[in-house]
């Protein structure tokens, strides 16, 4: 499973690198461990703000500036059912970019 995680962190990888930057905010650090005869992979997954040019310094595509806009306007709340019946109501709260926090 840690081969298969690995090759598909691969693709992400050259996904950001081919559209010069990157929409999500996991960095994942690997490290291939050599054991005997096999790999084992040490994953080490952490988070920063995606920046907000391409890696060539020019802007964001206007899709992605547009998705990133709208995440910013999205706003989530919860409610509390018991025997289908509501019983309390949270306030309206934004979804905090780009944790996708509430």
């Amino acid at each position: 499973m840690a081969t298969e995680m690995y090759h598909t962190w691969n693709q992400i990888t050259e996904k950001r690198e081919s559209q010069k930057f990157s929409s999500t905010s996991v960095v994942l650090k690997v490290h291939p461990q050599k054991i005997e005869n096999d790999t084992e992979y040490i994953f080490n997954l952490s988070s920063q703000h995606p920046s907000d040019k391409k890696t060539d310094g020019f802007s964001l595509p206007g899709s992605e500036a547009s998705r990133r806009s709208s995440i910013q306007k999205l706003k989530a709340f919860c409610r509390l059912y018991i025997n289908d019946k509501k019983v309390s109501e949270t306030k309206k709260y934004p979804v905090a970019w780009p944790s996708f926090e509430v």
